[in-house]
């Protein structure tokens, strides 16, 4: 239909815009940590380097080294980073060698110049202009990597020394902790709420679908303890939430405003705060994202279903005795009809009308203002930031800094972070199993595939579905590659 068309030019146009967005973000990030120009950028990303060697040569890295070279200069001796320039293949070309006893001649006979040669080692009578340099001769037989401080096991100090004196002493994580945990703790508290994974009624924990999940209970909990401790001076929420359920939305929303009567709250987003994500942020003192950020689809849907057909198959008969015109709405053994799609209808419309008032209160603008970016459309963080969704661009130790700054604090702050984090007894006695079976068999014939996504997308909605709930979540899923 006419109606189909116009849907699927509108949600290809937002979704261009939003990877023309992404895409400009990137290459103006890489331009400029690495002191290139955004044209050499765009070049390198339609013709990417898949070597390190390649990297160094293109200016995305700085250097080749192995990890006791990068130990050695982390102790402040000069080395000599490994050649990055791209090797004589001319070889290639010149077809086999008749045996290894004639190629052996040949490295043994060439000189430098030579594009035989396959080693350009120094002369035996150059020795001593070799002097301050460590020459390993098997450090051939390997190809060396990008310098990544991720390394490899965790060595002693006392091992690392034995072996060369002059690395740098490394510190264990627990060690570092220990001491961490040894200084005095500022005075002064600020909280740190994460609300992470899709919004639902009841408890957090992990959905049955996979992934993470942000009960109201949970969350709602959490802020009402942060706002009653008279030593928390101010809230930062850190939110990554495609959205969820419009009711339990609305209950951490509640507590979000009850909060902002006694202490400052500011919310930073991370990957996602769209949708249920974004209503949970809207009423904040300031909404704090990053470019890259997925916000806004400020939007509702409700749906329901019909699984008569279904019945029928399985032979299934049911009967039901109701008392009013809508009182079987929601049954799963009818459709809709006119009637029930024009009362669902309003359902959804007047969900809407409360999106649209409180985000116009939480932004301080017209209503009107607000329906001209929302009807469930979708922006990064720096088209919000432009259209006024949201206030700063940055992360989350630039909401921390806004936070301190609303609350008249100076210097070093401590953390309150909740909520804690549940055990893995409590995950798996909490964890709903409705589709953990389908879930399974969806990763073991495509793993992530976007079968296997999809289907999680869908399944996040259906609890709601089931009990008529509106719905603060957006219909689909981005990834950014």
């Amino acid at each position: 239909s006419i109606a189909f068309i116009i849907l699927f030019i509108l949600l290809r146009t937002m979704l261009n815009e939003l990877a023309d967005d992404l895409y400009e973000g990137f290459v103006q990030a890489i331009a400029e940590a690495r002191g290139l120009s955004p044209a050499d950028v765009r070049a390198l990303i339609d013709d990417p380097p898949l070597t390190a060697a390649a990297a160094v040569r293109e200016g995305l890295i700085d250097g080749l080294l192995y990890r006791d070279q990068l130990d050695d200069l982390l102790a402040g001796v000069d080395i000599l980073p490994e050649d990055a320039s791209r090797p004589d293949m001319s070889w290639l070309h010149d077809g086999p060698a008749k045996n290894i006893r004639d190629a052996s001649v040949q490295v043994e006979a060439g000189d430098a110049g030579d594009p035989t040669t396959v080693l350009d080692a120094p002369p035996v009578e150059d020795e001593e202009s070799l002097e301050g340099t460590e020459v390993v001769s098997d450090a051939i037989a390997d190809q060396p990597v990008a310098a990544d401080s991720g390394t490899g096991d965790n060595i002693e100090a006392s091992d690392k020394d034995a072996e060369n004196p002059e690395a740098p002493d490394r510190v264990r994580l627990s060690s570092y902790l220990g001491e961490r945990d040894k200084r005095k703790s500022p005075k002064r508290r600020i909280g740190l709420l994460y609300a992470d994974g899709a919004i639902v009624s009841g408890r957090s924990g992990s959905g049955a679908m996979g992934g993470s999940q942000m009960g109201s209970d949970t969350v709602a909990k959490a802020i009402r303890q942060l706002r009653k401790d008279d030593q928390i001076e101010a809230l930062v929420i850190r939110v990554n939430s495609p959205g969820g359920s419009g009711l339990a939305s609305d209950i951490i929303w509640r507590e979000i405003e009850l909060t902002r009567e006694k202490k400052p709250v500011v919310v930073s987003m991370s990957d996602y705060a769209a949708s249920g994500g974004y209503y949970i942020s809207m009423n904040a003192d300031a909404i704090v994202a990053q470019p890259g950020t997925i916000t806004g689809s400020i939007g509702v849907y409700a749906g329901k279903y019909n699984l008569r057909g279904l019945f029928d198959k399985m032979g299934l008969k049911t009967e039901s005795i109701k008392r009013g015109e809508y009182a079987d709405l929601f049954s799963a053994e009818k459709p809709l009809g006119d009637n029930g799609l024009e009362k669902l209808s309003e359902f959804v419309d007047e969900f809407y009308g409360v999106f649209i008032t409180k985000a116009a209160q939480g932004r301080d603008v017209d209503p009107a203002a607000i329906h001209a970016v929302a009807q469930g459309r979708v922006w990064t963080g720096k088209q919000a930031h432009e259209l006024g969704l949201v206030d700063e661009l940055g992360s989350l130790r630039t909401a921390i800094a806004i936070a301190k700054e609303k609350a008249g604090i100076t210097g070093d702050v401590g953390l309150a972070v909740r909520p804690r984090k549940p055990t893995l007894i409590e995950e798996l006695l909490g964890q709903e199993v409705g589709f953990s079976i389908l879930t399974t068999l969806l990763d073991r014939v495509g793993g992530s595939s976007d079968l296997s996504q999809t289907a999680r997308n869908v399944a996040a909605g259906l609890p709601a579905f089931a009990e008529g709930k509106p719905v603060l979540l957006a219909p689909f899923h981005l990834e950014a590659n």
